[in-house]
């Protein structure tokens, strides 16, 4: 089977693979497994195996975009919080004013 792509994901028992730039096997999904029966499906991860000369490493892409999910909801609840304490702040500006 030829290399990953950079960039390019697959399917692997059952969990979506994406070929990432890297250098250290500690950040691979693959690592403290049998990574050269993987190397089999995947394609080498080694630069000096590869065409286009880059150490890569593989990651879960299912758990990247559940991640970025869950911080893009992180970061707009923060915003919604802000919205909300200016608007508390504008009423009982605005409530002092009345009374």
């Amino acid at each position: 089977m030829s290399n990953m792509k950079i960039g390019e994901t697959r399917k692997f028992l059952g969990v979506r693979i994406k070929c990432v730039e890297g250098y250290s096997c500690a950040d691979c999904i693959f690592y403290n497994n049998d990574c050269k029966t993987i190397c089999c499906t995947m394609g080498s991860c080694f630069i000096s195996e590869r065409e286009d000369d880059t150490s890569v490493v593989f990651v879960n892409h299912t758990n990247n975009i559940v991640s970025k999910t869950i911080n893009t909801i992180r970061r707009r609840l923060k915003q919604v919080e802000r919205n909300l304490n200016e608007l508390e702040e504008l009423l009982e500006e605005d409530n002092q004013n009345w009374r």
